[in-house]
C-alpha cells in the first residue's frame, strides 16, 4: 500500500473511533459541560486526523501489521525506496559468491504477498484520493473567494461615528486590539465576519437599535478573538483530505454546531438575565431581518439559524457558571481523550527521537523477513535492528539485508561477533550507508562493525564518518584500514569485499601510516603504485593515493583521462570530487556533453553541487532506458518488470565490461530475464537467463 495512502487510512480510523466516542457521549455531556468544551474538544479529534504521531505501540500500528501479516495487501513502510539498484562496484566478476550476495534492493522493500496488480491498485486508489481532496480543497477556497468577491460588489463601509465609536468601546471591554472594519451589505442576510489578516464585520442592515448592535458586534468579534475562521479552515482541510470518510463530515455539522453555541456562551459570560434576554431576541431579530434577502447564499446560513435557534436560546435562558468539579471533569475528559487520540495511532510509526539502547533485546525489535528461493533475509532498516543483531530470533548464523541508509546515535557502538561467539550469516549492505558508527574505549578488545567472524558472507558495506580514533586496535595486522573499520577479527572463512570506509578520523595504524609513506614516494613511484591500485580496482586504496598528490600534479588528468577512456566512473568520482577545480570540472562537463557520456555528466553535475541538473538527467535516462526495454519485450509496471506475459524474478543488465550494472528482483516473479549488448554497449535483445548465468552472478541460491 502507498505509505501515503496507508497513513491517512490509520489517521481516518484513529478520528473516527474518537469521534464516534464523542458523538455517543453528547447526550450525557451536553448540559453538563461548558459549551466552550464542547466547540474546542473537536481540535484533539482533528490533530488526530491530521498529525501522523502517536506511540510506538498503538492500535493503528498493531492493526496494520497484523493485516500485513495474515496476507492482506499491506506493503511495509519502506515501500518508497523500491526499485532497482544501480552501482559501481559490482560483483558480477566473482564466481564464489553464494546466497548472501543477492543485491535485492527492490526485494526486501515490499510484501512478498503483493504482486504488480496489487501496487497498480493501491496507486490508482492514491492517485483518486489525492486527486479528490485537492478538487474539494481547491473547490472551497475558490467557493470562498467567490463570495468574498461577491459581498465586496455590494458592500458600504460603515461612517456613522455613532456606530463606529460604539464599536470601538466593545472591542476595548473585550481586550482587542486588531484593527476590525465595519460595513454593510444587503446582499448577506444575517451579521458576519470575515477576513483573516484583514477581518471585517459584514451587517445586512444598520438601522439597528443600539443594543442589537451592541449585541451583533460583540457577538462577531468573539469570533474574531477566537481565530473561527482558522478553526473553519483548519475543518474544511481536515473534510477535503478524509472526504470518504462520513463520520468526518458529521463531526464538521457539529463542529459548526458548536461554535454558534460556544460564542453564545461566551457573550452571555457576564451579563445578568434579562440581558441574556435582549441578546436572545436580537437573535431572533437578525434571522427576521434577513429573511427577505433573495440571494441564494443566504439559504444555508436561513436553514440553520431556523434549525438551531430554539436550541440556541434555549442554551442561552438556561446558561449557569460550572462549578470546580465541572471544570476538572472536563479537564479530566480532554485528557481521557487525548491519551485514546495517542493510543489509537497510526500505521508507520513517527515519534520522537530516543537513544537507543546498545543491547536491544529481540522483543524490542520487529523484524521483517523476505524468503527468496528458500532462504531467509532479515531486513535491517534502522539502528535498533542493527544493534539487535546477534539476540534472540536474530541470531548471529542468520541473513541480514540491509534496506535503508542508517544514520547512529552518538552511543558507542558494540561490535555484532565476538571471539567466543562469532557472525557467521550472511549481511549484505545492498550499497546503503552506516553513517557515524562511533567507537570510543581504548580498552575494548574488538572493534569494527563486526567484531570476530568465521565463515561469514560480509558485503558491499559503506561506513561513512566512521569515528574508532580512540577504541582498541584489534585489527592492526591487516593490510587494508578500511577493513579495521568493517571486520575486527577474521576466524577463518570469511568472505569480504566491496566494503567501504569514509573515516571521520582516519587511525593512525592505517590511512595515517598509508598516506605519509605514499608522500615520500617520487612522482613516478606514486604513479607505478596508484596504476597498480587502478588496475586491482582497489578504488579505496587509489582514493587514499590520490589525497597525497598536489592539486596541480599532472597525474590528477593523467588517471582522469584513463578513466574517462576506460569508463571507470568511480575512479573518475574519486579525482573529480576531490581534485578538480571548478574550472576543471566545468570543462570535463562540457567535454561529457559533447561526447553524450551521461554517466559522467551525472558524476560532475553532483561534484559541481548542480544536484538539480543531477536529478533531472538521472530522472531522464530512467525513462530512456525503460522505453528502450520496452522495444524488446520487456514492460514496466510500478517497480515490477514482466517479460513475454511472465512476471519477472531476476532482471539484470550489465554492461560488457563494465562494474556498473542494473538489478532488480522480485521475489513473487517467475523467471530470470537479462539484456543482450555488443562490445559498444547498444541493447540487441532480451534472453532468459540460465541457471548457471544466475549462479555464477549470484552464488548459489537455495
Amino acid at each position: 500500500m502507498n505509505d501515503m495512502l496507508k497513513v491517512v487510512i490509520s489517521l481516518s480510523l484513529s478520528g473516527s473511533l474518537l469521534i464516534l466516542f464523542l458523538l455517543l457521549c453528547k447526550p450525557l455531556l451536553k448540559d453538563r459541560v461548558s459549551k466552550q468544551w464542547q466547540y474546542y474538544i473537536w481540535l484533539i479529534v482533528i490533530a488526530r486526523l491530521l498529525l501522523p504521531f502517536s506511540t510506538k505501540e498503538n492500535l493503528m500500528g498493531t492493526l496494520f501489521e497484523s493485516a500485513g501479516q495474515n496476507g492482506l495487501p499491506v506493503e511495509i513502510a519502506a515501500e518508497a525506496d523500491a526499485g532497482g539498484m544501480e552501482t559501481t562496484e559490482a560483483a558480477s566478476d566473482r564466481t564464489d559468491t553464494d546466497d548472501g550476495g543477492v543485491d535485492v534492493e527492490a526485494a526486501g522493500t515490499e510484501s512478498v504477498a503483493s504482486g504488480a496488480a496489487g501496487t497498480v491498485i493501491w496507486k490508482v486508489l492514491w492517485f483518486a484520493w489525492f486527486g479528490t481532496a485537492m478538487v474539494l480543497l481547491t473547490w472551497k477556497i475558490a467557493g470562498y473567494q467567490n463570495f468574498i468577491r461577491y459581498i465586496r460588489t455590494g458592500r458600504k463601509e460603515v461612517s456613522d461615528v455613532k456606530r463606529l465609536d460604539l464599536m470601538a468601546e466593545v472591542k476595548e471591554q473585550m481586550g482587542i486590539k486588531r484593527c476590525v472594519e465595519l460595513y454593510t451589505c444587503s446582499l448577506v442576510s444575517s451579521p458576519l465576519l470575515l477576513g483573516f489578516f484583514r477581518p471585517c464585520i459584514v451587517l445586512p442592515v444598520t438601522d439597528l437599535s443600539e443594543k442589537d448592535f451592541r449585541y451583533t458586534v460583540r457577538h462577531e468579534l468573539v469570533h474574531c478573538r477566537r481565530l473561527d475562521i482558522l478553526y473553519k479552515w483548519l475543518l474544511q482541510i481536515t473534510i477535503c483530505l478524509h472526504w470518504f470518510n462520513p463520520l468526518v463530515r458529521m463531526m464538521g455539522k457539529e463542529v459548526r454546531r458548536s461554535c454558534e453555541f460556544a460564542c453564545d456562551e461566551a457573550v452571555i459570560r457576564d451579563l445578568e438575565e434579562e440581558e441574556r434576554i435582549v441578546y436572545g431576541d436580537t437573535l431572533l431579530r437578525a434571522i427576521e431581518d434577513g429573511s427577505g434577502s433573495k440571494n441564494p447564499l443566504a439559504v444555508p446560513t436561513l436553514s440553520e439559524g431556523g434549525e438551531l435557534l430554539k436550541e440556541r436560546l434555549k442554551a442561552i435562558m438556561g446558561f449557569q457558571r460550572k462549578s470546580k468539579a465541572v471544570i476538572a471533569l472536563s479537564v479530566l475528559l480532554a485528557g481521557v481523550l487525548m491519551l485514546g487520540a495517542a493510543m489509537t495511532g497510526t500505521a508507520g510509526y513517527v515519534g520522537a527521537s530516543e537513544e537507543i539502547s546498545g543491547s536491544a533485546s529481540d522483543g524490542e525489535v520487529v523484524w521483517e523477513t523476505l524468503e527468496l528461493k528458500g532462504t531467509t533475509y532479515y531486513l535491517v532498516f534502522d539502528e535498533a535492528q542493527l544493534r539487535a543483531i546477534g539476540s534472540g530470533d536474530a541470531g548471529l548464523d542468520k541473513n541480514y539485508m540491509q534496506q535503508a541508509d542508517i544514520q547512529m546515535t552518538s552511543k558507542d557502538w558494540i561490535p555484532i561477533g565476538t571471539m567466543e561467539h562469532p557472525f557467521t550469516g550472511s549481511y549484505n549492505g545492498n550499497g546503503y550507508e552506516i553513517r557515524g558508527l562511533t567507537m570510543t574505549d581504548p580498552g575494548t578488545e574488538l572493534t569494527g562493525l563486526f567484531g570476530a567472524a568465521k565463515n561469514a558472507h560480509i558485503y558491499n558495506i559503506i561506513l561513512r564518518d566512521c569515528d574508532m580514533l580512540d577504541s582498541g586496535s584489534a585489527g592492526e595486522s591487516k593490510e587494508n584500514f578500511d577493513l579495521d573499520e568493517v571486520l575486527g577479527l577474521d576466524l577463518g572463512g570469511v568472505r569480504f569485499y566491496d566494503c567501504i570506509v569514509y573515516a571521520k578520523n582516519k587511525p593512525e595504524n592505517g590511512a595515517e601510516k598509508f598516506g605519509d609513506a605514499l608522500s615520500l614516494l617520487s612522482d613516478e613511484e606514486q604513479r607505478r603504485r596508484m596504476e597498480k591500485f587502478y588496475d586491482e580496482g582497489e578504488i579505496a586504496s587509489f582514493s587514499i593515493s590520490s589525497d597525497q598528490l598536489d592539486k596541480d600534479s599532472p597525474l590528477i588528468g593523467e588517471f582522469a583521462e584513463k578513466a574517462y577512456a576506460d569508463g571507470a566512473l568511480s575512479f573518475f568520482s574519486v579525482l573529480a570530487n576531490s581534485h578538480m577545480s571548478e574550472r576543471q570540472l566545468e570543462a570535463w562537463l562540457e567535454r561529457a556533453i559533447s561526447d553524450g557520456r551521461t554517466g559522467f555528466q551525472s558524476v560532475l553535475y553532483g561534484a559541481l553541487d548542480r544536484d538539480w541538473e543531477q536529478e533531472a538527467l538521472e530522472e531522464e535516462l530512467d525513462r530512456q532506458r525503460l522505453e528502450e526495454y520496452e522495444k524488446y519485450g520487456l514492460s514496466t509496471v510500478g517497480k515490477r518488470h514482466y517479460y513475454r506475459g511472465q512476471s519477472v524474478n531476476i532482471f539484470l543488465d550489465h554492461v560488457p565490461g563494465s562494474r556498473s550494472y542494473f538489478l532488480n528482483t522480485n521475489p513473487a516473479g517467475t523467471v530470470n530475464v537479462k539484456v543482450l549488448r555488443d562490445a559498444d554497449g547498444t541493447i540487441t535483445g532480451m534472453d532468459y537467463m540460465t541457471e548457471e548465468e544466475v549462479n555464477r552472478f549470484f552464488g548459489n541460491l537455495s
